[in-house]
């Protein structure tokens, strides 16, 4: 059980006179390997060229998706419907955003039954290592590009449960 790399594909959104757009995904056979990124930005850059000259659209976006896929049938043991909702405190003095944890273990809780079992340890070092990557600084944001307040990222969090019609 380990995560293999998938084929990379290259993204390209378009958009038209009127202003839709449409973003078509590429696969392709090239494999991410110690010094490869600038062959595969070559061959988006090749795409992209041959479908400008095709196309009235504008190329108005491109992206290369490198992902992975874990190699044997696992399931989790934990519902995504269950979820850590924890709100954050933004690098934007005085702005707040809520992050989610699907599937959450127990361990990041306060307490393992009663009322605490039902809200986030504040304090919980698997907690904040995660909401550290997204700090001032860290390399991640969150959807709207901003980072979270690297003096005290933490506000509330709690356990909550998302609707699905899934089972």
């Amino acid at each position: 059980m380990a995560l293999q790399a998938d084929p990379v594909k290259i993204s390209i959104q378009v958009v038209d006179t009127g202003g839709n757009k449409s973003r078509k995904v590429f696969p392709t056979n090239l494999a991410v390997v110690a010094g490869s990124i600038a062959a595969i930005e070559t061959a988006r850059d090749a795409l992209v060229s041959a479908l400008e000259a095709v196309t009235n659209a504008v190329v108005l976006k491109t992206g290369i998706l490198i992902g992975e896929t874990e190699d044997t049938a696992q399931f989790g043991s934990g519902e995504i419907e269950n979820q850590a909702s924890i709100t954050v405190n933004l690098a934007t003095q005085g702005k707040k955003a809520v992050v989610t944890i699907p599937a959450p273990v127990d361990g990041i809780f306060v307490g393992a039954s009663g009322p605490n079992y039902n809200i986030v340890d504040p304090t919980d070092a698997a907690v904040l290592a995660y909401l550290a990557l997204f700090e001032t600084g860290g390399d991640f944001t969150l959807s709207d590009g901003e980072q979270l307040d690297d003096t005290s990222p933490f506000n509330y969090g709690k356990r909550i449960h998302k609707a699905s019609t899934k089972g």
